[in-house]
């Protein structure tokens, strides 16, 4: 008790010393008196800043933990809407944000923060690509009759809505191979990683300033450079994190005389949170040879803590405090929530499984059945 004790007040004395280190001050024309603006943290969703606009400005301050360029949310909340600007932020920043014309965010004006503008000039570059897809997606969810030809003209192999992403996946290609030696196309390398060879990888990486090359997303493009992820057959590739009693464990010390599902999910993700009826209803179906491993990709503790009021006796829940950012999230070539792996009682992998639905339980059971 003496040392919770101890750790509240000190952890109270630390936010207490902390000074706020980024300003950002907005203008936008037609935004609505008393709209909700929120500085949030993409990687830990943790709440920078907030405040509310009158006459059209805003102003917020608040405190960046990360010493290094990071991505953020500047979230608008109206009576009628939500909007987000993405902005590329470090601390010590004054930043002034306006808009012109009434479309926010569009036609921005942004001027103190070194990382933001190059965000959008990325923006800017793909804004009728995204105007584009806007439309499309609108206009396939007004249809009612959703047939499999309708579907096909619109998410088929040459389906319009198809074309337009890879368009997306091109342009962006194209963007990150003039600005990868910058912060923001650094990280956009680092999301968009399958658009390059191993070889063209090493190759930016290898041209990379030091700095860049020690950042996260530079950490993230060399285990892509040289790392496939798993394939059945491999045995797992061993990690530490830190599991619901905030204790530092390895994956290693998970296998054992059992099959061990591991589980890439997280909380802000609909289809990992329905796979959960499913795997709890696997666990415990085969309680003594099935071994629950679930991994949160995400930084946010919040969401993590929800994970664990879940009824789901037995399970090991583990989190990285890097989030996606982690080498974990990279080493195991996780691209999507939920994906999963299944070891058998030696470690090796026998089977690999991306997304939920119901086929997914029966191509699990099938393998821990025999």
């Amino acid at each position: 008790m003496k040392k919770q004790v101890l750790v509240i007040l000190i952890s109270i004395f630390f936010i207490s010393c902390q000074k706020e280190n980024i300003s950002i001050q907005g203008k936008f024309k037609g935004i609505e008196n008393n709209a909700e603006i929120t500085l949030i943290d993409i990687s830990s969703k943790e709440k920078i800043a907030s405040s509310t606009a009158s006459n059209g400005y805003f102003e917020l301050n608040g405190y960046l933990k990360d010493s290094v360029p990071s991505l953020y949310w500047l979230q608008i909340k109206t009576k009628e809407s939500t909007k987000i600007l993405n902005l590329m932020l470090q601390p010590n920043e004054n930043i002034s944000i306006d808009n012109i014309g009434n479309d926010y965010p569009k036609n921005l004006k942004i001027s103190g923060s070194k990382h933001s503008s190059e965000f959008y000039e990325y923006y800017k570059l793909m804004e009728p690509l995204d105007n584009e897809r806007e439309l499309a997606t609108a206009k396939f969810s007004k249809i009612e009759d959703k047939t499999s030809q309708i579907d096909s003209i619109y998410w088929g192999k040459n389906g319009l809505i198809t074309l337009i992403d890879k368009k997306y996946e091109e342009q962006t290609k194209s963007f990150i191979e003039k600005n990868y030696d910058t912060y923001f196309g650094l990280s956009t390398l680092s999301r968009y990683y399958k658009s390059f060879s191993k070889d063209e990888l090493k190759l930016m990486y290898s041209n990379l300033s030091k700095e860049l090359k020690n950042s996260r997303y530079g950490q993230l493009v060399k285990i892509y450079s040289t790392n496939s992820g798993l394939v059945i057959g491999n045995k797992y590739i061993d990690f530490e994190a830190i599991n619901e009693n905030d204790e530092k464990i390895k994956f290693s010390d998970c296998i054992g005389s059992h099959f061990t599902l591991l589980n890439f999910s997280t909380y802000h993700c609909v289809p990992s949170m329905k796979s959960f009826e499913e795997i709890s209803a696997l666990s415990k179906k085969y309680n003594s040879k099935l071994k629950i491993v679930n991994y949160y990709v995400d930084a946010d503790i919040n969401g993590f803590e929800s994970f664990l009021k879940s009824d789901h006796e037995n399970w090991n829940f583990l989190r990285n405090i890097e989030g996606r950012f982690s080498s974990v999230y990279a080493l195991y070539n996780i691209t999507s929530t939920p994906t999963i792996f299944l070891f058998d009682k030696k470690g090796i992998l026998i089977k690999k499984l991306i997304g939920f639905d119901a086929k997914t339980k029966l191509e699990i059971e099938k393998k821990i059945s025999y």
